[in-house]
């Protein structure tokens, strides 16, 4: 975010689009049996059944993006969330239409 704040300070339009699947990063979706996640980034790996923790990770997604959603607003930076399992031009469209009513 301090990057975005950043970019904002030094007077660019700034658009946060965040790209998240709503169905497995949102949600945390999947049939009840046993997972292995891996972070890319660390290589860490967790073993879970995702039913266990569903509540809790949707309770905290939630935190997660309400967090970013407020310091966009504050740093007036447009943010829109778009779900990857859709069409990213029908997002970007619903985007642009919606700024187009703004001005």
């Amino acid at each position: 975010m301090s990057s975005l704040k950043h970019l904002k300070h030094k007077n660019h339009e700034v658009i946060l689009f965040h790209v998240l699947e709503k169905r497995s990063e949102r949600d945390l979706d999947f049939p009840d049996q046993r997972y292995v996640f891996e972070d890319l980034e660390t290589g860490a790996s967790l073993d879970l059944i995702p039913a266990q923790i569903r509540g809790d990770y949707k309770e905290k997604m939630a935190e997660y993006v309400t967090r970013f959603k407020r310091v966009c607003r504050e740093s007036k930076i447009d943010y829109e969330e778009i779900d990857s399992e859709s069409s990213f031009d029908m997002g970007l469209l619903a985007y642009l239409n919606k700024r187009k009513k703004l001005l």
